[in-house]
């Protein structure tokens, strides 16, 4: 039996489920780096601020449907991987939420896996979220004092069939926009720019993915790539979403296809920050119309992609693998 985990980002099913998940999320010391010791951003500082922010984000989540669909979507995903791929075993965690990695590998665990195919649903390598669930993984395997092998493939943003999906996904937003040459705004969640100086080569990645995507589509009209989601006093890469939606005559952007290159899945980055509160800037500063491309989510075309990832991937044991700070991947490269 081949074996699969499949890794993603997590999110709050219920409104009461937003502050766990906040606090969770800020006492991650690899993805989010506070510039203090682990200790005080884990224990004082993560609670305090889910504290202070999850009142506005639950009423966030309350505007898309009271919690994220990324966990269900992913669980989705998931079933018609294993129909297409009836002769592997597929395994889910979370970095974030349930169902939690250190909760799957101790079922991998039980069922006896000592190897497996390890595939974060981020296409783009970074420290916030590559590093940072592989960390997880290491963490859950010393925790639960287990040893099998693990072949990750930690980035995937060239692969054809994935550059297919986006086109595909980008051409059905274009087909429900009245203006047929609109710009196409490429939005990815924005990382600290000291990450890029230390090396994540995350920024290059989605430039890379664009670059594919433009060529494949064939586009001759004019696209744009911000990036959004910023948190914290830190320098982030730019120009920021906001940026570019307030100066439209800056940036000759009269009318806009959004399309999310960092994220595979809806979730709230994309649900309400893109549809809900970038829209309204868009509206407020006179761009004649705003849309976004339909995530790939469980599409078909995505489910292929991933069909096609795996398949590959295990045919010709190959994982590139890019080494983690934590040393953590390097030392799990496929022999």
């Amino acid at each position: 039996m081949k074996n699969v985990l499949i890794l993603n980002f997590g999110g709050p099913i219920h409104r009461k489920d937003v502050r766990p998940f906040l606090k969770e999320l800020f006492s991650d010391t690899v993805g989010i780096r506070m510039g203090m010791p682990a200790f005080v951003q884990k224990n004082v500082v993560a609670p305090l601020i889910a504290w202070r922010r999850s009142p506005s984000v639950e009423d966030k989540y309350d505007e898309i449907g009271g919690g994220s669909p990324l966990v269900p979507m992913t669980g989705e995903l998931v079933k018609l991987l294993n129909q297409n791929l009836p002769d592997y075993r597929f395994y889910l965690g979370m970095r974030y939420t349930a169902p939690r990695v250190e909760e799957t590998l101790k079922q991998m665990q039980e069922d006896g896996v000592e190897d497996a195919f390890v595939l974060p649903l981020y296409p783009h390598y970074s420290i916030a979220t590559v590093e940072s669930s592989m960390e997880d993984v290491r963490m859950a395997l010393k925790s639960l004092n287990y040893h099998p092998t693990l072949r990750p493939l930690c980035k995937w943003y060239d692969f054809p069939p994935y550059i297919k999906a986006m086109s595909h996904q980008i051409q059905k937003g274009l087909e429900a926009m009245q203006d047929k040459n609109p710009v196409l705004l490429f939005s990815a969640h924005g990382v600290p720019v000291s990450y890029i100086e230390e090396g994540d080569p995350y920024q290059k990645h989605v430039e890379e993915t664009v670059k594919l995507i433009l060529e494949d589509l064939r586009w001759k009209g004019k696209h744009l790539l911000g990036w959004q989601s910023r948190v914290g006093p830190a320098k982030w890469l730019t120009p920021s979403m906001d940026e570019i939606l307030e100066n439209p005559d800056r940036f000759d952007l009269k009318s806009c296809l959004v399309i999310p290159v960092s994220f595979v899945g809806d979730h709230i980055e994309t649900l309400h920050e893109i549809d809900i509160e970038y829209k309204e800037v868009a509206e407020k500063h006179g761009i004649k119309e705003f849309g976004r491309m339909p995530s790939l989510n469980t599409e078909p075309v995505f489910v292929e992609c991933l069909t096609e990832l795996i398949q590959t991937r295990f045919a010709t044991k190959s994982c590139p693998v890019i080494p983690c700070r934590c040393g953590f991947l390097k030392n799990m490269q496929a022999s």
